[in-house]
């Protein structure tokens, strides 16, 4: 839509400064989400960039291995491969590694009262930080939602973007950063209703399952698709939907052990 900002002879990516921005929200919610809830936030802070280095080389190893591209024999050609000069990142390999970091953070903490607290820190900080990120892809052009005429459909504020090949597009970094919004605040107004930490967990899978709708609607390659009725599922949703129900089901555990401790 409006891909990149030009100041002076420098050229920001509006994807890219999406993700540092999103990125310097995260850590500062965390640290403010933390200090409210008495934990401390430097095993936050510590696991971050972490995090951002396996949501990275996942995305990037997943999207070269299902794209058939050849990984490269050399130290020379595996730098070439992981310098971030563009965007080609696979939403597979995103959430695996992101998944993959909170597992390993959570599975260093020992009481789960403990657990579920740094969670419902992680799913603030999370929510808002990917809050921003659905404006600025939106932006940017390297999240783009099927070409449409619908009465809602977005057109390019820019010559030089992509999104002018078509006449319209759905606005799919909207419609993340508008879901997410609404997630956080139901899960923020029934923890506060309920007085019981945890509920992050809950909030990550209705998440993961909006992002699972979200991306039916993005214009990128789809693979392992599988028809269902009027509409049809990929790898993506695949993921989605398994990595929500296992939050759902830690979620269920974690209060089941309550009632026990309440008895």
């Amino acid at each position: 839509m409006f891909p990149e900002i030009e100041l002076g002879s420098l050229v920001i990516s509006m994807t890219g400064l999406g993700v540092v921005v999103s990125l310097l929200v995260f850590l500062l919610v965390s640290y403010l989400a933390a200090r409210k809830a008495k934990v401390h936030f430097w095993p936050l802070f510590y696991r971050t960039p972490v995090t951002a280095i396996l949501i990275y080389l996942g995305g990037r190893i997943v999207h070269r291995a299902l794209t058939g591209a050849e990984f490269p024999a050399n130290f020379r050609g595996i730098l070439g491969i992981l310098a971030p000069n563009d965007f080609a990142l696979h939403l597979v390999g995103v959430l695996l590694g992101a998944a993959i970091s909170v597992w390993i953070f959570l599975r260093k903490i020992k009481r789960v009262e403990n657990k579920k607290i740094f969670v419902d820190v992680l799913f603030v900080s999370a929510s808002r930080a990917l809050g921003i990120l659905g404006i600025f892809l939106f932006l940017g052009d390297h999240f783009v939602g099927l070409p449409s005429e619908a009465w809602w459909a977005v057109t390019a504020l820019s010559e030089e973007s992509s999104w002018n090949k078509f006449g319209g597009v759905l606005p799919i970094g909207l419609l993340l950063t508008l879901g997410t919004a609404v997630i956080a605040w139901i899960v923020r107004w029934r923890k506060n209703f309920r007085k019981k930490s945890g509920r992050g967990m809950v909030g990550f899978g209705w998440i993961l399952l909006w992002i699972a709708f979200v991306s039916q609607l993005q214009l990128a390659p789809r693979y392992g698709v599988v028809a269902l009725g009027p509409t049809s599922v990929d790898v993506r949703q695949y993921l989605c939907v398994a990595l929500a129900i296992f939050c759902f089901l830690v979620a269920d555990l974690w209060a089941g052990s309550q009632r026990d401790l309440a008895e």
